[in-house]
């Protein structure tokens, strides 16, 4: 088992509240069948590359029962894209030739909006989808999409 997480891996803040994320995960499994005299391998490489923005002190004016109420808080917006890249390999004692028996790219992306009502309470409006692209032909490709709201709510400080 061999796991570099991360590889390389960056993670700034700017002054003017700009946020940048870089990182690079490598990973590799190898697997002796001594039965059928065969070693499995699996490697799998990723690379996510991530932004975001925050504005400080927001003003949103929200009416509740005839009264406005100001709220001055912080909102953040965030996007990360992800490329992943693994595959399965079978290395033979009888043939030279390597065969590949699974694998697959997966590429994702996941925007979000932060917005902190108070010290206990957030909301989060986000969106992740991530698309599946098989190496094998007996495999096909798949999208998975999920999206939503969430509120929590922090009972200690």
């Amino acid at each position: 088992n061999e796991q570099l997480s991360p590889l390389i891996g960056v993670d700034m803040t700017f002054k003017n509240n700009v946020t940048a994320k870089f990182d690079y995960k490598k990973s590799r499994t190898m697997t002796m069948n001594f039965s059928d005299f065969q070693m499995i391998e699996n490697k799998s490489d990723q690379f996510t590359i991530g932004a975001g923005y925050k504005i400080k002190g927001l003003k949103l004016p929200i009416k509740i029962r005839g009264r406005n109420i100001r709220l001055d808080n912080d909102l953040s917006f965030r996007f990360d894209f992800s490329y992943r890249d693994n595959v399965t390999i079978n290395h033979r004692v009888d043939v030279e030739q390597p065969q590949i028996t699974q694998g697959s790219r997966a590429i994702t992306i996941q925007p979000s909006i932060d917005y902190i009502v108070s010290k206990r309470l957030n909301i989060r409006i986000f969106f992740d989808q991530t698309r599946t692209i098989p190496k094998i032909s007996t495999g096909f490709p798949t999208t998975n999409t999920k999206g939503g709201i969430t509120l929590r709510f922090s009972l200690a400080d």
